[in-house]
């Protein structure tokens, strides 16, 4: 009985500590701004997303133009070249990787926002390329209000991701103190306490590699609950890339632990069998 309840209680451990790895991984690197922001920093630099972002902002930047100076509509086709243009010429460029990573954060705040939506406001890539037209007139256009790239938003299993990503992130917080508590009275309960410990070491490090192998399919992965693929997929796609080393990282994080359980278990394993058979001495 003692050793079935151990055993419960042990893989009830090693669960909510990977369970808790992940969660605290979402929180720290996806959910929270700060993370994300470290996290998706060089996305901006990706060919791929500057010419994607250069295509948006340049038909939002054109429908601008025109509606603000009606008489260029005749020139609308010129305008976007002149714009695209524009903004080709700066890809690489401070103050287009700074627009672009702008643009990149505002689809964060509203992926997390109540609504959980997926929307890119373009105003400032949409503005380095309107500057580019209005200048040669003498005139600026301010963008006062959002110019809005709407994506589909990604789902999981028939559920909004990101409202399915927020909540796990908030996870860790009962799950880690969850795991030291099962962990405990794992080895309380347990008739050889080392072997339990070795074995939660074991688990963790298993999780860990399972979790580095998982890793590698994320970019593909996320790209896939996009509907449509397009902007939104790319991004995703691009995201996930920037995200498997930290993944990666994480799990050499639990794989350490569970390394050092393993150590402790054979120490504590040893010791115990010292005392159940104790040297003889003449």
């Amino acid at each position: 009985m003692r050793t079935s309840l151990a055993g419960l209680t042990g893989l009830l451990a090693v669960l909510s500590a990977i369970g808790a790895s992940i969660s605290g991984w979402l929180a720290r690197h996806l959910v929270g701004q700060d993370g994300f922001q470290q996290l998706s920093g060089p996305i901006a630099s990706d060919d791929a997303v500057q010419s994607n972002l250069a295509a948006a902002a340049t038909d939002l930047a054109t429908a601008r133009a025109v509606e603000v100076f009606p008489l260029l509509d005749m020139f609308r086709a010129k305008i976007a070249e002149i714009i695209r243009g524009a903004l080709d010429g700066l890809f690489s460029q401070d103050q287009f990787l700074t627009a672009a990573h702008a643009v990149l954060m505002s689809g964060h705040a509203s992926a997390f926002s109540s609504g959980h939506g997926l929307s890119f406001d373009m105003r400032p890539l949409a503005q380095l390329g309107l500057d580019s037209v209005t200048r040669n007139f003498g005139q600026t256009v301010p963008l006062d209000t959002p110019l809005a790239v709407d994506v589909p938003t990604p789902s999981l299993w028939g559920h909004n991701l990101f409202s399915l990503l927020d909540a796990w992130s908030g996870w860790w917080a009962w799950l880690l103190p969850l795991a030291l508590v099962l962990g405990a009275a794992t080895v309380y309960v347990a008739r050889r306490r080392g072997l339990a410990l070795s074995l939660m070491g074991a688990g963790l490090i298993a999780g860990a590699v399972v979790g580095r192998a998982v890793g590698d399919h994320v970019p593909g992965w996320l790209a896939g609950t996009v509907p449509g693929g397009g902007l939104g997929a790319l991004l995703v796609q691009k995201l996930g890339e920037q995200a498997v080393p930290s993944i990666q990282a994480e799990a050499l994080w639990l794989a350490g632990a569970g390394a050092v359980l393993v150590l402790i278990g054979v120490g504590v394993g040893l010791r115990a069998k010292e005392r159940r058979h104790p040297y003889v001495t003449a």
